[in-house]
């Protein structure tokens, strides 16, 4: 007889959240319920229809990376390479016109190259970009606490800096005194060398359709409107003893919380939620609280 299936609770719809649950749903090993508070999949990252327009909830239908970067990697690799191979149902990435663009003084001005790019700012930016591409990002840095726009004010104009910074809020939503050096050299590294933006067949719901779909296809369930309400040790309930985690569920325009028992838990809504969620039975560091806070 075919021994039960490990059971996976994934908290959020967003990208992220159907992400790992399809990517967990393909091994056919674990038994996953997806719970998302809001009413509809997605998060920042699809589109709603309004009068005959359609108005995204938070992203702006752009893939940074296009084709050579880790977001198509996964979304569309194939499945012995790691990637969820959503091509299957549907899921195409389209190039944008130019690599990059903006509006100065009402002119506007496109690239189609990160070398396209350099005429926009000036001399000492484009001397200093060999530095930028070939610093060793992925090694130890001296000084891990110096953020991102400290270490490229150093080296470049305030244009320059301005410019690349506001990709990142949009990419990331950090901005680059946000981060360590280090990662924004490799954010930067990443993105001048790959491929130009690509958009979304569909936008970015195309996406979360075909995640939907690929979920639907290996078994695994997505319920909305269900807010977490508290993550317990699967001993606090009768029914939850011989899981690991306790789960309690509230369904909307319902009071109480049902309990659902989980071996483990993926958490993609926000850590002051998950903290809010988790019981004093689970040790947090404080430094990690404080991060957080």
């Amino acid at each position: 007889m075919e021994l039960s299936k490990k059971k996976a609770l994934v908290i959020g719809a967003g990208l992220g959240g159907l992400s790992s649950a399809a990517k967990l749903a393909q091994t056919g090993d674990y038994d996953i319920t997806v719970y998302e508070r809001m009413s509809f999949a997605g998060g920042r990252f699809t589109q709603h229809d309004h009068d005959g327009y359609q108005i995204p909830t938070g992203a702006v239908h752009m893939i940074p990376h296009g084709m050579k970067g880790p977001f198509a990697d996964l979304m569309l690799g194939k499945k012995s390479k790691g990637g969820l191979d959503l091509g299957r149902h549907g899921v195409e990435l389209l190039p944008t016109t130019h690599f990059a663009c903006q509006m100065i003084d009402g002119k506007f001005q496109a690239a189609n190259s990160i070398y396209g790019v350099l005429p926009w700012f000036t001399a000492k930016d484009t001397l200093n970009m060999p530095r930028l591409l070939t610093k060793g990002a992925k090694q130890p840095w001296v000084d891990e606490s110096e953020d991102g726009k400290t270490w490229l004010n150093r080296y470049f104009s305030p244009e320059f800096v301005d410019f690349v910074d506001a990709f990142s809020n949009f990419a990331v939503s950090l901005r680059f005194d946000q981060m360590p050096a280090s990662s924004v050299v490799r954010v930067l590294q990443n993105s001048f060398w790959s491929d130009r933006p690509h958009v979304p067949k569909g936008g970015c719901k195309g996406v979360i359709d075909g995640l939907r779909a690929d979920l639907k296809e290996n078994g695994a369930r997505v319920k909305l409107s269900h807010e977490i309400t508290d993550i317990l040790p699967g001993t606090a309930e009768e029914e939850t003893k011989n899981n690991k985690f306790c789960v309690g569920i509230r369904r909307r325009g319902r009071e109480e919380p049902t309990w659902v028992g989980t071996d483990s838990i993926i958490h993609n809504g926000g850590h002051p939620n998950l903290f809010k969620a988790l019981s004093d039975d689970f040790e947090i560091s404080e430094n990690i609280k404080k991060q957080v806070a």
